[in-house]
């Protein structure tokens, strides 16, 4: 370093410039090794006297230091006199003479432009040659200097020359920072900045606030050197400063250095985004303040950024996160995509009797539940969502009634978040609804509804609108699924992570409004933005559902068979979930009676208002009337049932009462107030597939010409127009499985050890039961009659 460097001070054209020429004493206040001496000469230059009290030499008070640089002032008027003086309250009094000026310990430490033109000569020297067996450090940028000792000069010209006596750095600058900081702050409040990731004054409040009524300010902090300015105007703590103050906390009481990681970590999750505190706690290894951190704002996290909640999950160690909740946790964590959750199918055979995490988890979770609070509505969260991968559906639906009390005596209690309350009641109604229990479901997402507006969170009101959008269109109320979607899409614009999960349930909605109002485009263009096939999504019963009524009136009824049959043997035990296999028959029966009026079981596989529906259609296409107004009756007397399903079965019922005639007036006027309230066109469907109803029906709704366009559009399957079945042998039906799959006769043969003679005379008789010649008019026969 250049003798002239060494002899001035390198901060002096900054600090000059704010200086009055004229005045006779300049107070100089600073830690030691900022350069506070070397300020001093440059003021005075040639002439005048130093009084250098900074070190305050044993026995003397501040006040002794003052009266002293007095004296000298009184003794000698006429010479210059700087004073180096600790921050006590008598020397910054002494810098409010008319004839003083003041230097503060922050205009001593050195800007990033400032180490740039003092560490430049140092480039045209050899770097130190390192210490024996370690390796050379590479000297760091004027910036990295910068950000390393806060532009402390002491340490800003030793690194320069030594860029491995970072310790030593470290080391001096500890023993001149506290000293100082205690002058300023007894207390030692101050010092505790140290473990802060950030400086804000929400920072600061979110810290200090329930510790003391004095909150230290950045103002404060600044003028104790602790913090800095950056170049892009953040506030930044150097880093030597911020290791020896941790150091020397966690020497002398490393508990409170942990409790303080933990305040820290805590303040940041509540001034920033949970990630951000998640990530500090990880770098900093404060176990106790991640642990805080989930347990508070998991939920957050969850609707921004779940990723990060798996990371965070993945980073506990072994021995602090036990316990099949947190391994349960884990492994619903472990679906998190980018933007959606990717959940697991079941690949056992659901056994809740036999599971025995889910029998842990449950008792675990019942503890939990004696106690109604944040903590247990996370547990209660965390088997929910176990028992749904595991293909514990009915059970998932028990425990979501069970946690939905929890939840309301927790919120009567002030222990729970409006934000985990509300994703709560989100997750209860999701396995409500996959258990089949559309009414309870309903209400489990109204209930999120109101704890989303309550805080006006976007993730929770966009999910819950999209779900009773979905559950309103299932039961058929198209009107109310209207206005849930709508409102689905203003929350979905706010919404920043899983908007196409969170909006699932919009999309699937509209498809079944369309489907209800016979909108072929309408339906075309929701499933156009859905995956091919279904995916996934818990929801995806009822995507296949809506596939296979779109394939059955517009496209192939046997693809949509083969869908559903290839979703059971591929989903074996996702298909089992109550959701499922109700959608799932009423989908296959579509499918069956449309390549085969025949086909309707005498039994329901699901006794469901929809196939019962279905079954009294083909019952009267059958012309028979008294079966037909039987299952009808029972649709109508139950308790249960959609709008809409309702609503077919009392105008099928008025068709039926009018076999063989058309629908008489009286009839059609019913009708008539049925569709005007809130009717779609599915109403409609079976009675206008009667020529001799569509006059009536055209003139009494007042059906424009785009509504009996869609109508003509759709067939559905009329009985009295298929020509018996002729019943197979069981050898029959193992020739024609053979057909289907393209083997010769020979191998037919070999298969089943019969002579191939054998195999021809099968075969025979199977066309001419069938009634054809060929194999491809065998193949489409059988099919026809659901062989």
């Amino acid at each position: 370093m250049s003798g002239e460097l060494n002899r001035g001070s390198p901060v002096w054209e900054r600090v000059s410039a704010s200086l009055d020429p004229g005045a006779s004493l300049l107070v100089i206040i600073g830690p030691r090794g900022s350069g506070r001496l070397r300020c001093a000469r440059s003021w005075l230059g040639t002439g005048g006297r130093i009084v250098d009290y900074s070190q305050m030499p044993t026995g003397t008070t501040p006040a002794d230091a003052v009266k002293e640089v007095l004296a000298h002032l009184n003794e000698h008027p006429d010479v210059r006199i700087a004073a180096v003086l600790p921050p006590a309250p008598e020397a910054y009094e002494l810098a409010q003479r008319p004839d003083a000026q003041l230097v503060r310990g922050p205009d001593l430490f050195l800007t990033v432009t400032e180490v740039e033109r003092l560490t430049a000569p140092t480039d045209l020297r050899p770097a130190a040659a390192p210490a024996p067996g370690m390796d050379a450090v590479p000297a760091r940028s004027a910036e990295q200097l910068w950000r390393m000792t806060g532009g402390w000069l002491y340490g800003v010209e030793t690194l320069s020359a030594d860029p491995a006596a970072k310790v030593k750095v470290a080391n001096a600058l500890g023993r001149a920072i506290a000293p100082w900081v205690s002058h300023l702050d007894p207390n030692g409040f101050l010092h505790e900045a140290a473990f802060l990731p950030i400086f804000t004054e929400d920072m600061l409040q979110a810290f200090y606030a329930q510790r003391t009524e004095r909150v230290p300010g950045l103002a404060q902090l600044a003028e104790a050197c602790l913090i800095l300015p950056a170049p892009n105007g953040e506030w930044i703590m150097a880093e030597l400063v911020r290791r020896e103050l941790r150091a020397s906390m966690q020497r002398r009481n490393p508990d409170r250095a942990e409790q303080l990681d933990t305040l820290a970590v805590a303040a940041l999750a509540r001034v920033s985004e949970p990630g951000a505190a998640v990530v500090a706690a990880v770098e900093r290894r404060t176990w106790r303040g991640l642990g805080s951190v989930l347990e508070e704002h998991w939920v957050d996290l969850f609707m921004t950024n779940p990723r990060m909640l798996r990371y965070a999950a993945h980073k506990i160690p072994a021995g602090i996160a036990r316990g099949e909740l947190f391994t349960a946790a884990l492994k619903i964590l472990a679906a998190a995509g980018k933007d959606r959750m990717n959940l697991p199918f079941p690949t056992a055979e659901p056994d809740y009797a036999e599971d025995r995490t889910a029998q842990n988890i449950r008792k675990l979770t019942e503890d939990y539940f004696r106690r109604p609070s944040s903590s247990a509505v996370t547990a209660g969260l965390v088997e929910l969502g176990f028992l749904r991968i595991q293909g514990h559906y009915e059970e998932s639906g028990h425990c979501g009634k069970r946690l939905r009390r929890v939840i309301s005596q927790a919120a009567a209690a002030e222990r729970v978040r409006p934000v985990l309350a509300g994703m709560a009641e989100l997750q209860c109604g999701m396995s409500l609804h996959i258990a089949g229990r559309l009414i309870e479901a309903v209400n489990a997402y109204e209930a999120a509804m109101h704890w989303g507006a309550s805080v006006d969170h976007s993730f929770i009101q966009a999910n819950a609108a999209a779900n009773l959008a979905l559950a309103h269109a299932q039961a058929g109320n198209t009107q109310t699924a209207r206005e849930w979607a709508d409102r689905a899409d203003s929350f979905l614009a706010r919404t920043k992570w899983g908007t196409k999960m969170v909006g699932r349930g919009a999309q699937l909605a509209r498809i079944y409004i369309a489907w209800h109002e016979l909108d072929r485009q309408g339906m075309d263009a929701g499933l156009a933005l859905l995956p091919a096939e279904p995916d996934n999504d818990e929801f995806w019963p009822l995507h296949a559902e809506l596939l296979t009524l779109r394939e059955r009136f517009f496209g192939s009824a046997d693809a949509g068979l083969h869908r559903i049959h290839h979703l059971r043997s591929t989903r074996a035990y996702a298909a089992q979930s109550p959701m499922a296999v109700r959608t799932l028959a009423h989908a296959e029966l579509v499918a069956r009676v449309a390549l085969d009026p025949l086909a309707m079981p005498g039994s329901l596989p699901v006794d469901s208002p929809e196939l019962r529906n279905v079954q009294a259609y083909l019952s009267l296409q059958s012309g028979n009337v008294d079966a037909a107004l039987a299952t009808l009756h029972r649709t109508l007397s139950a308790s249960k049932g959609g709008w809409r399903p309702r609503c077919l079965a009392r105008n099928l019922q008025l068709l039926a009462s009018a076999v063989p005639d058309p629908l008489g007036a009286d009839a059609l006027e019913i009708i008539r107030e049925n569709y005007s309230a809130d009717g779609e066109l599915i109403d409609l469907l079976w009675l206008w597939q009667d020529p001799q109803n569509q006059d009536g029906l055209r003139d009494t709704l007042g059906l424009t010409e785009e509504q009996t366009r869609r109508l003509d559009c759709f067939k559905v399957p009329h009985r009295g127009h298929v020509e018996d079945r002729a019943a197979l042998t069981e050898r029959e039906l193992e020739v024609l499985a053979g057909l289907r799959l393209g083997k010769t006769r020979t191998e037919m043969a070999a298969e089943r050890h019969v002579s191939v003679n054998t195999i021809k005379a099968q075969t025979s008789s199977l066309y001419r039961k069938l009634g054809v010649t060929t194999r491809e008019e065998a193949l489409t026969k059988g099919k026809l009659w659901g062989y």
